[in-house]
């Protein structure tokens, strides 16, 4: 699948062009905010939204051609001839590639910028030429407020790589199949089974239930809907273009399979009034942070006019929604009462730790007992690693965490505050990642007072390779693991002088983070027994010993070519994710969506359909019913049911056990078979 190919290697990074590029000064933040008063700010936010949402459309594709084709076009649409030229003779082959003029995090920034200072009733309304052009110095010049200006010196390193990180992700989005499936497995498997090891205890509130009434959507229903704008909205990019049209809905006219009152329950946890924008707005131009906080957008990527209008402001904030993180933050915004926030934000950590676990379990079930999913020491019962695994006289400690990193922490734009937010969630802070695997590393192979875990055969491993597994995507941009592992070694060498000394040689590998999503991604390799996990490292630590590559990125650039290993998509992932996305087309088309008292969707064609829900095998699959094969009447179908059933369904990329099939009308109503 085209998405699963995207970003396999190396994440993409784009330079913003600005003032300095094209040799001229920087502009103040006070000549920043005039050239801002010169445009109205509905006209200037709605053109800015509408760059937006095409350039998040293109980068959303995958396709790199696709999204160099709209920059130059749009660029092209708000510099004036003799700037563009200017700016193509500096640049060359690297313009629209990894040099660009328009990107999200600008464009977002620029909408702030308008909230904050733009007139309500005066001000241009950009339409003519020289209105827009005028639009395009101001993407200059907010471009020119990441970096120095003219004769100053560089930013410091660890500033820079703060700010990358947390502005890189903007062009390399998660990957929507991963994503969706992960969070259904969270709500639907995990949930069920985590609960059931609950019986007899205190159970966390029914989140769901306060969800519906919130909002008038179970999570299956926000998640369906989410995806369905979302299809709809990817195909919308070529029309956007030639248009100078917004993307919305409009609750009044329903779309053909959705009621506008569904429409509305579905946009109302993420949109805002454009007038209550201002109130919304972190802080101002004369903090760095402010270029780098796009929480506004992420919380609330439509716009309502009026009580009827959403406005689409950026596509792939929407479609984070269906990921494990955007749709974490979706409830946690919900949630009014602090109490039940943070259970949520608890829950949520569980829920990811047994995904996490269970991944594992499946990555190394060709190793009988290789897996410990939850080791525990023998003195007390407490917790040794939230998992690990043993191979020969190798152990692999693993922690994992559920957390997220602060929004003051993730936007801050300098060092001090970034690194120690990560350090404070995931390093040597009390209860952090690093802190826990070295405490127990130092427990379990302690020289003076060893703790005891049976699961671990302390005595014969030789070999440790620590790893902790985030579900913060933050992660995912090389380098941040660089100052967790600087923790872990720093404690190391404390550490080294309290272990037992070894009888053979004892080696601990260097410390490695994995994403949840690269842990999905690399499941097939290990499955597969295609590398060694240890070679790999000893590899990485030899190649790239600064850190400036994550572990999965390491593996796909270098290690996998290096070593003559072709690519592997996760096989599992997308057979759900195609059963899941045909179930869901399947609600949407026979009318779960749809009001028919309030209107009529269309006339009925009369055709039937074979429907088909697995039975056994996945549990995340058994109540996903998709429309298999359409048939002119409902004699024909019958009469195809049982070869469909026997010769065709065992064919399908997922587990089940047998598939019950019926034929039904398409509205999902059951036709008996004709006498």
């Amino acid at each position: 699948m085209k998405e699963q190919e995207r970003n396999h290697g190396a994440r993409k990074l784009i330079a913003a062009i600005s003032f300095y590029d094209l040799g001229q000064r920087k502009p103040s933040s006070k000549e920043l905010v005039e050239m801002v008063k010169r445009f109205n700010y509905e006209a200037g936010a709605a053109f800015l939204a509408r760059l937006n949402v095409c350039l998040s459309l293109a980068i959303a594709s995958g396709d790199e051609n696709i999204l160099a084709d709209v920059s130059e076009k749009l660029t092209a649409s708000v510099l004036s001839p003799p700037r563009l030229q200017e700016v193509v003779s500096a640049f060359g082959d690297k313009l629209y590639r990894t040099a660009v003029v328009l990107n999200r995090v600008q464009m977002l920034v620029g909408i702030k910028l308008l909230a904050l200072y733009a007139p309500r009733e005066d001000g241009s309304t950009l339409e003519t030429d020289a209105d827009r052009y005028q639009m395009g110095e101001l993407a200059l010049a907010i471009n020119s407020f990441y970096g120095p200006d003219l004769g100053e010196p560089n930013w410091p390193l660890d500033d820079v790589s703060a700010q990358l990180a947390a502005s890189a992700e903007l062009n390399n989005p998660e990957l929507v199949l991963n994503g969706l499936v992960r969070t259904r497995c969270l709500l639907g498997p995990v949930l069920d089974d985590y609960l059931g090891h609950l019986k007899g205890q205190v159970l966390p509130p029914p989140f769901e239930r306060i969800f519906t009434l919130l909002n008038g959507l179970n999570f299956r229903d926000f998640l369906d809907l989410t995806l369905y704008l979302h299809m709809e909205h990817s195909r919308m990019l070529d029309e956007l273009m030639s248009t100078d049209e917004m993307a919305y809905v409009d609750v009044r006219e329903p779309k053909r399979y959705v009621s506008g009152e569904k429409l509305k329950s579905w946009a109302e946890p993420m949109a805002i009034r454009l007038e209550d924008a201002p109130s919304f707005v972190r802080g101002s131009e004369a903090d760095l942070a402010f270029f780098f906080d796009v929480t506004m957008f992420r919380r609330f990527p439509l716009w309502r006019s009026g009580n009827y209008r959403y406005f689409l402001i950026d596509p792939i904030f929407m479609a984070e929604r269906l990921s494990s993180y955007g749709f974490y933050w979706t409830v946690v915004n919900g949630l009014v009462d602090d109490h039940l926030r943070s259970q949520f934000q608890s829950l949520w950590g569980e829920l990811v730790q047994e995904y996490v676990r269970q991944l594992l379990a499946e990555s190394f079930s060709a190793e009988p007992g290789s897996f410990l999913r939850r080791p525990t020491y023998c003195d007390n019962g407490s917790e040794v690693f939230d998992c690990a695994v043993v191979l020969g006289d190798g152990l692999i400690p693993i922690e994992i965490k559920g957390s997220v990193l602060p929004i003051a922490d993730r936007y801050a734009a300098k060092a001090g505050p970034f690194y120690q937010g990560i350090s404070e969630k995931f390093g040597s802070g009390p209860g952090a990642a690093v802190e826990q695997l070295l405490r127990n590393i130092e427990h379990i192979f302690s020289a003076e007072h060893p703790r005891e875990c049976i699961q671990i055969p302390s005595g014969r491993i030789r070999r440790i390779l620590p790893i902790i597994i985030v579900h913060e995507p933050i992660f995912r941009f090389g380098g941040l693991a660089r100052t967790l592992a600087t923790e872990f070694t720093t404690g190391l060498k404390r550490l080294v002088k309290k272990i037992r000394p070894p009888v053979e040689p004892f080696y601990i590998y260097p410390f490695q983070v994995l994403t949840v999503e690269e842990l999905e991604r690399l499941q097939p390799y290990i499955q597969k027994r295609d590398f060694d996990l240890f070679d790999c490292v000893r590899s990485k630590a030899k190649e790239d010993p600064d850190y400036q590559l994550g572990l999965w990125e390491f593996i796909t650039t270098r290690f996998l070519p290096d070593n003559g290993i072709k690519p592997r998509a996760n096989e599992k992932m997308i057979g759900r994710f195609k059963w899941l996305t045909k179930a869901q087309s399947w609600r949407v088309y026979r009318g779960d969506y749809y009001d028919h008292s309030l209107a009529e969707r269309r006339k009925a064609t009369g055709y039937a359909i074979i429907c088909a829900r697995p039975v056994g095998g996945d549990k995340l699959l058994w109540d996903e019913v998709i429309s298999y094969k359409e048939y002119p009447t409902a004699g024909e179908a019958h009469k195809a049911i049982r070869a469909v059933a026997d010769s065709e369904f065992p064919k399908q990329p997922i587990s089940a056990d047998w598939f019950e099939c019926r034929v039904v009308d398409e509205f999902g109503v059951t036709i008996e078979e004709p006498t």
